[in-house]
């Protein structure tokens, strides 16, 4: 895990876990300076508003981006449904979604990696 090699780590997600839970599994005897290095924003990749929104929170930290994973997304809907942009939903979640914020979020990788 990155945090536990020192990486400042910063998890954008709908449902938001807990930092005490992410202490736990990594290192609780370094609970406070693992603390220190979580960060949790607030996702929704179904709706573009979201993902602006998470950018700017993130821009806000005013931290450097080296590293992106994106790694969430909807499966197997039973129904037809579409995000709040009207896209369908596993497309708009799964693909648009993750595109928007990557794109949003390219300067600051590019920035980190060049120190500009």
């Amino acid at each position: 895990m990155l945090l536990a090699h020192g990486a400042t780590v910063v998890l954008a997600c709908r449902t938001q876990p807990t930092i005490d839970g992410i202490v736990q599994e990594v290192s609780p005897a370094d609970a406070d300076e693992l603390r220190s290095r979580i960060h949790l924003l607030p996702l929704d990749l179904g709706s573009f508003a979201s993902v602006r929104e998470c950018v700017r929170a993130f821009e806000a930290l005013e931290i450097p981006l080296h590293c992106l994973i994106n790694n969430a997304g909807v499966m197997m809907i039973p129904t037809f449904e579409t995000t709040a942009d009207g896209i369908e939903r596993q497309w708009g979640t799964n693909h648009m979604g993750h595109f928007l914020l990557t794109v949003l979020l390219l300067p600051h990788l590019i920035r980190s990696a060049t120190g500009a």
